[in-house]
């Protein structure tokens, strides 16, 4: 059987154009299919990139930046990188960098003493509502890996940028709730993951590598997740402070044998960490654990420089107390060095001004390593009421058997026993059980 002789006039293969079929050159709907697909409002535009004009090469003036300064006299520093007052020589901005994105939030990064750079890293974000929503996040680089430095900081403002774009808390359930903060930080140590690759040459022999560790501030709840040895803390303006994260170390690995943890913490390989972020890194997904904010108090997240000399939340939590005592101090003599001081201007010190303390006070220890403490005030807004639960849900109308009183509720205990729960009783904001300080979260 022969084919039929097509018309010389008619293209014999249908034309296409930007990969679809040019109208009259022999293209037909075949049958049974749906036509074309009318284009819709939001429908993206496409543009031939040749029809775009090339960009103006004259270069662009670049704004005056901000004086700094000076660290050790707070006098102003020049052009030269020299104070005008006392003479001392300015870090670089990644020597030493702060960050305030809000007036309850601040973070300070400084290269110490010992270590010729600054491999240490933070980044930070915050709505202006205090206490209402933040994200901390330090990436601490391995000194003997290559560009630790660069590749630390591209991973924490990545893991940022990830933590921010989440938003768990509108999530109708505590189960659908406790599963978005667990994609939320696994994603974000994935993304910090590859920017740490990006900054990687290809067949390093020592490829870039960092930890990992991360706090979510969503009113009075806080989420830390971690990989590697860097630290989140609670600590209480007032009671017990406690360790929000569990370091991927050789120290904590002996610590979970019995040994004590001031002789792991000073073992020779007790700062061998067992999980990192980089392109030989075998496992990236951070544990993360929750923890309802009983009072006011402060989160933070910080490097090993810093707690490798407080390590207990009641040592670190004094470091904190007495920073916001030398933080006031410098606020009250800056305002008497002042002739007419601001009369709007507050007499307390800001977050930014207490982790500035504390990494002076780490310096003063010996600065042995970089230091980063990013800190949160939380717990200042009045604390929402205990969940009443009841057969593992959260009481409500529809399930509040009658003449119930929050009581006198049952809760599950480890056994299986119900147990009356007090009505002080701390509940874990995902699973809606009494808790300790601090509860893993599933998933």
């Amino acid at each position: 059987m022969e084919r039929p002789m097509t018309d010389p006039a008619e293209p014999a293969w249908p034309q296409f154009s930007q990969g679809r079929p040019v109208a009259g050159t022999g293209w037909k709907q075949p049958p049974g299919q749906p036509g074309a697909a009318v284009p819709r409002p939001d429908d993206p535009t496409v543009v031939d990139a040749s029809l775009i004009p090339a960009p103006d090469p004259t270069p662009v003036a670049a704004e005056p930046a901000a004086s700094k300064l000076c660290l050790q006299c707070g006098g102003e520093v020049d052009t030269d990188g020299y104070c005008t007052q006392c003479g001392a020589k300015a870090p670089t901005e990644r020597e030493h960098f702060e960050e305030s994105p809000a007036a309850w939030v601040g973070a300070v990064c400084d290269r110490g003493v010992k270590h010729a750079r600054n491999e240490d890293a933070l980044a930070t974000d915050a709505d202006e509502a205090m206490g209402s929503r933040a994200v901390l996040v330090v990436c601490d680089g391995v000194t003997t890996s290559t560009d630790s430095d660069v590749a630390a900081l591209a991973a924490a403002r990545a893991a940022r940028d990830v933590l921010v774009e989440g938003r768990p808390e509108d999530m109708g359930t505590p189960a659908s709730r406790s599963a978005a903060v667990s994609g939320l930080f696994a994603r974000a140590a994935a993304v910090a993951n590859d920017a740490v690759a990006h900054h990687t040459a290809a067949g390093e022999k020592n490829p870039a590598a960092c930890t990992f560790v991360a706090a979510l501030v969503l009113d009075n709840v806080v989420y830390a997740g971690n990989v590697g040895d860097s630290r989140a803390y609670w600590l209480p303006d007032s009671g017990d402070g406690a360790i929000l994260t569990r370091d991927d170390s050789m120290a904590e690995d002996s610590i979970a044998s019995g040994v004590p943890r001031k002789q792991a913490e000073t073992a020779a390989d007790a700062h061998t960490i067992t999980r990192w972020l980089g392109v030989d890194a075998a496992d990236v997904v951070p544990q993360v654990a929750s923890m309802h904010v009983p009072g006011p108090g402060w989160v933070l997240v910080c490097s090993d420089g810093l707690w490798n000399y407080a390590s207990e939340p009641s040592e670190i939590g004094k470091v904190v107390s007495d920073a916001v005592g030398t933080a006031n101090s410098w606020r009250e003599k800056s305002r008497q060095a002042i002739a007419q001081p601001p009369a709007t201007e507050s007499t307390v010190s800001t977050p930014v001004e207490i982790a500035r303390a504390m990494v002076n006070w780490a310096i003063a220890q010996g600065g042995h390593d970089n230091i980063s403490a990013c800190l949160a005030r939380v717990g200042d807004k009045p604390v929402p009421a205990a969940p009443v639960v009841v057969d593992g849900e959260i009481a409500t109308s529809k399930i509040m058997p009658s003449g119930a009183s929050q009581t006198d509720q049952p809760s599950a205990s480890a056994n299986g026993v119900r147990e009356p729960v007090a009505a002080t009783t701390a509940y874990d904001p995902i699973t809606h059980e009494p808790v300790p300080a601090t509860t893993p979260l599933e998933g």
